[in-house]
């Protein structure tokens, strides 16, 4: 059974922030890489069962993610529409989001 796959401007925007930093290093590397990013994305319409993401405790919803390389690739799934949205694309190395650090404490 596929899901329709939408990907909000938040994580379009990651993606493109991404896809910059790499294409200033490496331009080839940069295409590759994205291509190779919208069909894992894309293959989520087939097999969506990733683990779930730390973000679901935060936002209070129900996000899963599948890892993408040094990515994570953030996303929920609505069972009745048949849809997954994807709602974040971030490094694996950045804080999840709604986790602190020292420093934001100060």
């Amino acid at each position: 059974m596929t899901y329709e796959v939408l990907i909000t401007p938040a994580a379009e925007a990651e993606v493109a922030e991404t896809f910059e930093y790499i294409r200033i290093r490496s331009p080839m590397n940069a295409r590759r890489w994205l291509q190779a990013l919208y069909n894992a994305i894309e293959a989520l319409a087939g097999f969506h069962g990733y683990g779930r993401a730390p973000e679901s405790d935060w936002l209070d919803t129900d996000l899963r993610q599948k890892v993408f390389k040094s990515h994570r690739i953030i996303y929920s799934v609505d069972q009745r529409r048949r849809k997954i949205t994807v709602h974040f694309v971030r490094h694996g190395a950045r804080r999840r989001l709604g986790e602190s650090s020292a420093a934001d404490d100060e």
